[in-house]
């Protein structure tokens, strides 16, 4: 007699896959891998991917339509902790699944690019290709950078060695509307931009004002990290809410970086003083890497917080009047 074992998800360790199904016979446990259509949910199977087209000339881009459902579907497929809204296919959750799949890759370039010329490269090359698609939009198309655009403090144009093959950002920068709608903080952040925490905040600032427009949704609002779905609900950015927005902020910086963005390199250099008060203090004198780690943390987040005050109390004044 044989019996079956299936592992819930509850009972599930990170070593075996909730797909995983133990058999016990009398010859020993037999592990066997389910197909996904019998565990996963029903927008799963209503969103599974058909059978890819023959590669002809005429559905060539129909194929290459499949080949990103194929991509986008697998990886929700394979997340464990994806719960998708009913109402949704896999195409509302697209952006934002290559999304975390590029950074994730430049992030591992930036790694080997430490003792490796070829990531270099690679990073160069990557770079070159996407400010170029966006360069041509915002030629021939600016109405479709707009949305994205005005809610952004920065963008990036190609430069090259010839003037006149290199991008024109005084003819760019209005035709695609750049920063219309940022948060309202005025010319001391323009004066202090070299400074790398007012970078941090400012980028920060415009990503969550973006939230506070309900048009401008990456995917179905029920999925969003509670940062999101807390910034949707801010109201204006002013000396009165900015402790609010400094919330928020912050909240987005930790989901970004795993609750450790002393990790990244840019934001290290922020709160490293904070690392040299462990080391410098004589009741720290014996600090734990821990413990110094957790300094530069919160030297990030005082930083950031001190800026995005100092942001509100000096906003930007509305644009004269012609007339």
């Amino acid at each position: 007699m044989k019996s079956q074992i299936k592992i819930s998800d509850a009972e599930q360790t990170p070593a075996i896959h909730r797909s995983t199904e133990f058999t016990i016979t009398p010859g020993g446990l037999r592990i066997r891998r389910k197909p996904p259509s019998i565990y996963r949910t029903p927008w799963h199977e209503k969103n599974r991917p058909q059978p890819s087209r023959s590669a002809t000339p005429e559905c060539s881009q129909l194929g290459q339509s499949d080949e990103l459902h194929s991509f986008v579907w697998n990886i929700l497929n394979d997340d464990i902790h994806f719960k998708p809204d009913s109402d949704t296919t896999w195409r509302d959750y697209a952006p934002e699944v290559l999304k975390h799949r590029l950074q994730e890759t430049l992030r591992h370039l930036v790694h080997l690019a430490e003792n490796d010329n070829r990531a270099i490269e690679a990073l160069v090359d990557s770079a070159v290709s996407i400010t170029e698609t966006l360069s041509s939009l915002a030629k021939k198309q600016p109405e479709k950078l707009i949305p994205v655009a005005r809610h952004r403090f920065e963008w990036p144009f190609l430069f090259t060695k010839v003037k006149r093959f290199s991008d024109k950002p005084d003819c760019l920068v209005p035709a695609i509307h750049l920063g219309d709608a940022v948060p309202p903080f005025g010319e001391m952040a323009i004066e202090r931009i070299d400074s790398l925490s007012t970078k941090a905040a400012i980028r920060l600032l415009c990503r969550l004002e973006k939230y506070r427009e309900a048009h401008f949704n990456f995917c179905p609002q029920g999925s969003w990290p509670k940062w999101q779905s807390d910034a949707a609900k801010l109201k204006r950015f002013s000396k009165n809410t900015w402790r609010k927005w400094a919330k928020v902020a912050w909240a987005a910086l930790l989901e970004d970086h795993n609750d450790h963005p002393e990790n990244d390199p840019s934001l290290y250099q922020i709160g490293k003083s904070g690392k040299r008060h462990s080391e410098q203090t004589l009741a720290q004198k014996n600090a734990t890497p821990k413990t110094a780690a957790n300094n530069v943390k919160q030297r990030i987040k005082n930083d950031i917080r001190d800026v995005i005050r100092t942001l509100a109390r000096n906003p930007r004044k509305p644009p004269k009047s012609t007339t």
